[in-house]
């Protein structure tokens, strides 16, 4: 038998059972902060991770705009290198890339269209970017000039 009295071994094991609260509750605390760590460090990883897709969002615009400016450039490039057109009524020459050969083809300048033989090209016919655009890069020749 015990030798406290009832009314004082319920307070002996009432402070026990209260101990053990206590260290339970620590548990708890020290578990508590243990997740509030990683709960930080998880939202410190996907901070990174949007500060990282974000850079990577940048640099596919300025890459774009890049690519853009590149075609600007090889536009005006091409234009610049592009021959004058002919004057009205001119007849050229030009050959045009096929999967297996180079196709050649003539066309003639009516009302300030280009008109090609051999397809079946646009009623209205082509204008001269068109033309240079089908014309394989130094191909171009003038057959017979028109009158300016």
């Amino acid at each position: 038998m015990s030798k406290h009295s009832p009314s004082r071994q319920a307070i002996i094991d009432a402070e026990a059972h209260f101990r053990l609260l206590a260290a339970r509750l620590k548990d708890v605390e020290v578990e508590e902060a243990q997740a509030a760590s990683a709960v930080e460090a998880a939202r410190m990883a996907l901070k990174q991770r949007f500060e990282v897709l974000n850079a990577c969002e940048k640099d596919r615009h300025a890459l774009a705009d890049a690519k853009h400016i590149a075609h600007q450039t090889v536009d005006k490039a091409r234009r610049a290198a592009q021959p004058t057109e002919p004057a009205e009524g001119s007849i050229i020459k030009f050959d045009t890339p096929e999967a297996d050969r180079e196709r050649p083809y003539a066309a003639i300048r009516i009302d300030g269209r280009w008109y090609a033989t051999g397809q079946t090209g646009p009623a209205n016919g082509y204008s001269w970017d068109d033309v240079m655009a089908q014309a394989i890069e130094g191909s171009y020749l003038v057959v017979y000039r028109g009158e300016s």
